[in-house]
């Protein structure tokens, strides 16, 4: 898991720098029939989203930065968190309950 996090940072820090994300709108324009469509509303979007991560303390949200999908998906996150740490520690009192019976009955053999 540690090896796979850090990979996996790696692949986000590389992929999503700045200049690749420059040269990300002029490599779709070269999309055949709607490329050139689709060039200026996704440089807008990167646009909208470095915008929104990169403001600074308490100033304004950028137009449209807040719906009730995010609000659905981060609710989802949240729950799927909840129940990962859940079942870790249900999986650590099952092997310590384990761990006890075992104990329990090997002394009980000893003492028959």
């Amino acid at each position: 898991a540690v090896i796979k996090m850090h990979i996996q940072k790696l692949f986000v820090i590389i992929a999503f720098n700045e200049t690749l994300l420059a040269k990300a709108p002029a490599v779709i324009a070269y999309l055949p029939l709607v490329g050139k469509y689709l060039e200026k509303p996704f440089k807008s979007f990167l646009e909208k989203m470095k915008l929104k991560f990169h403001r600074k303390g308490n100033e304004e949200k950028v137009a449209g930065g807040g719906n009730i999908l995010s609000w659905v998906f981060e609710k989802f996150i949240i729950c799927m968190i909840t129940y990962f740490l859940m079942s870790i520690v249900n999986s650590f009192a099952q092997n310590y309950h384990k761990r006890i019976h075992k104990t329990e009955r090997e002394k009980k053999i000893a003492q028959d």
